[in-house]
C-alpha cells in the first residue's frame, strides 16, 4: 500500500464505508504523487477500492482485519445474510455453522501439513475461521 500524502476529500456512506480521495505516494522514484479514490471502515481500516466497497456493502458486510497486525480487511460478517465472509482481490465466499472445509476446498490444509484436514463449523467462531483461512488461501 503506498503512503497517503493528504487527504483531499472524504464522503461517508450510510452503508458503513467511507471513501477518501487521497494524494499518495508514487512507488515510482521521482515520480509525481498520485490521486485515487478507495474506502475505508470508519475505524480507517483499509477495505479497497470504490468496486469492492459497494460489493461488500451491497451484500451487508461489515469489514474488518482478519489480524490485527493486518493492513487491509479480508474479512466481514453479514447480518443480513448470517454469513461471516472472507475474501481477496480474487475471491469472495461465506461461512455459516454447519459449513465444512473438505479435501478440494481453496482454504483447505491437510493434517499432515499442520492443518485440520476435514472439519465442520460448529460455532460462529469456527465460520469466521473459514472465512480467515478462505481469505489467505486466494489472496
Amino acid at each position: 500500500m503506498s503512503i497517503t500524502l493528504k487527504i483531499l476529500g472524504e464522503r461517508v456512506f450510510r452503508a458503513g464505508y467511507i471513501l477518501r480521495h487521497e494524494l499518495v505516494e508514487n512507488p515510482e522514484d521521482g515520480a509525481p504523487p498520485i490521486e485515487w479514490t478507495m474506502a475505508y471502515t470508519p475505524r480507517g481500516e483499509y477495505i479497497g477500492d470504490v468496486k469492492i466497497a459497494r460489493s461488500l456493502a451491497k451484500r451487508g458486510i461489515s469489514p474488518e482485519l482478519s489480524n490485527p497486525e493486518h493492513s487491509v480487511c479480508s474479512v466481514g460478517f453479514s447480518f443480513t445474510e448470517g454469513l461471516w465472509y472472507g475474501w481477496s482481490h480474487r475471491a469472495i465466499f461465506g461461512f455459516k455453522i454447519g459449513s465444512e472445509c473438505r479435501k478440494g476446498d481453496c482454504h483447505y490444509v491437510p493434517r499432515n501439513e499442520g492443518g485440520r484436514g476435514f472439519w465442520r463449523a460448529k460455532t460462529i467462531a469456527n465460520a469466521r475461521e473459514m472465512a480467515i483461512l478462505f481469505a489467505e488461501s486466494v489472496s
